[in-house]
């Protein structure tokens, strides 16, 4: 069982190991952004251990704007991860595709 905290005002949060489920990296990293605070969320990476969570991870990072490291992009892009279930979604309300 994870237990999460919850901590006003979180600067930063460090993942040294990442979650198999994009929802739990989203629940993560969302700890900075409390109540219109902003934050700065680091993450280490290790393609043997994360590259299943990779497209996920580049989809959430292109939805917030965010910059995508060319690794983890190109690992994405080469099929070499895929999500458990085998879905994964892009939020695309409100955007002129």
């Amino acid at each position: 069982m994870v237990l999460f905290v919850d901590i006003p005002k979180v600067a930063i949060v460090v993942n040294y190991d990442l979650p198999k489920e994009a929802e739990e990296y989203v629940h993560r990293i969302g700890r900075t952004g409390r109540v219109g605070h902003s934050g700065i969320a680091i993450s280490f990476y290790e393609e043997s251990e994360d590259s299943g969570l990779a497209p996920a991870l580049v989809g959430l990072l292109k939805n917030a704007n965010q910059e995508v490291p060319d690794f983890l992009e190109g690992t994405a892009d080469a099929g070499l991860g895929g999500l458990d279930n085998g879905f994964s979604s892009i939020d695309t309300r409100g955007k002129v595709i």
